[in-house]
C-alpha cells in the first residue's frame, strides 16, 4: 500500500470510527471494527480482554538471531 493509499484508509477509518460514538467501557463495536482491521493486517488479534480490550501480537522471525553494533 503507497503513501496516498494508506492515508486515505486511516481518514476511512477515522470517519468511520467518529460517526460510530460509543460509551466508555461499551466500546463493543470499535473493538470489533479495530479487531477485524488488525486481523486483516495479519496480525494475531486476542479479542474481549477486560470486556472490550483487544490485543495483537507482530511477530517476527524466529527470535534467535543477533545483531550486534559495534
Amino acid at each position: 500500500m503507497n503513501h496516498e493509499n494508506f492515508e486515505k484508509q486511516l481518514n476511512e477509518w477515522r470517519h468511520y470510527l467518529h460517526s460510530h460514538p460509543e460509551s466508555a467501557f461499551e466500546e463493543r463495536n470499535i473493538s470489533e471494527f479495530l479487531a477485524n482491521v488488525l486481523t486483516d493486517m495479519g496480525l494475531e488479534v486476542h479479542r474481549n480482554i477486560g470486556g472490550t480490550g483487544i490485543v495483537a501480537n507482530l511477530t517476527v522471525g524466529d527470535g534467535k538471531e543477533r545483531y550486534y553494533k559495534y
